[in-house]
């Protein structure tokens, strides 16, 4: 799986290429979004229990997860 990090990093370089004069300081709010809201941790969970499942639907079975895990976060307060 490709580094969410590294991703944003490539989106900081075609907003740079688009024009942008800030591009560092998009990068690190970028990765502080992604860090803050431990983005990485549950993107990962999610494409483990893909590939655990192989649901026939992957879309609908992402969409499942989250609300599940939504629901789960709301419940303890999260």
């Amino acid at each position: 799986m490709k580094d969410l990090l590294l991703a944003a990093e490539e989106v900081a370089d075609e907003m740079a290429s688009s024009g942008s004069d800030n591009e560092e300081a998009q990068l690190a709010q970028c990765q502080a979004y992604v860090h803050r809201h431990n983005i990485q941790q549950l993107v990962k969970e999610a494409v483990v229990s893909l590939c655990i499942h192989k649901p026939d639907n992957p879309v609908l079975f992402l969409k499942e997860h989250f609300e599940k895990l939504n629901e789960h976060r709301a419940q303890v307060g999260f």
